[in-house]
């Protein structure tokens, strides 16, 4: 993949996460995506999760009237 092509990939990335798709962020990427962040003390999120349904569950907040961690309902 070109600099241009993982430009782009990642731009769609970041326009699908404001936007709230997380199904179509989570479609952009592999099946075997290692996702990590670094261990924060009292961030109960940290750490690392495999594969798409991990990385999905990352983004998932049931007491969010969204669904999701990082989008709220207006």
């Amino acid at each position: 993949m070109s600099e241009h092509e993982n430009r782009q990939l990642v731009e769609q990335a970041y326009t699908n996460f404001k936007a709230g798709d997380i199904p179509t962020l989570l479609q952009s990427m592999s099946e075997d995506i290692t996702w990590t962040l670094p261990e924060i003390e009292n961030v109960p999120f940290a750490g690392k999760r495999q594969g798409r349904g991990a990385v999905g569950e990352f983004f998932f907040d049931p007491r969010q009237p969204t669904g999701c961690a990082f989008i709220r309902a207006t």
